[in-house]
């Protein structure tokens, strides 16, 4: 089991996924509850490597989120309300 993860982080890394952790590749055709991971598997490598291919496309295009700096007293477990407004 850890040889497939490794396999699928070593896909990942080849890739220039940045994604964190092992990428998990599921069919949910065959396995709707998602218990059988084939990332690791050689077989499903072309499939892996294409999805994470295209993340990383996208990831790379992708607009940064901008929060909004945080009110203190916007906190309605503080104050009891939410607000000000």
């Amino acid at each position: 089991l850890e040889a497939r993860a490794s396999r699928a982080r070593a896909v990942a890394n080849e890739v220039g996924w940045s994604g964190g952790g092992t990428p998990m590749l599921f069919n949910i055709s065959t396995d709707p509850r998602e218990t059988d991971d084939l990332a690791g598997d050689p077989a499903w490598e072309p499939q892996l490597r294409a999805l994470l291919e295209r993340l990383t496309w996208h990831n790379s295009t992708a607009v940064p989120c901008r929060y909004p700096p945080v009110e203190p007293t916007f906190d309605p477990l503080a104050t009891g309300v939410l607000g000000p407004f």
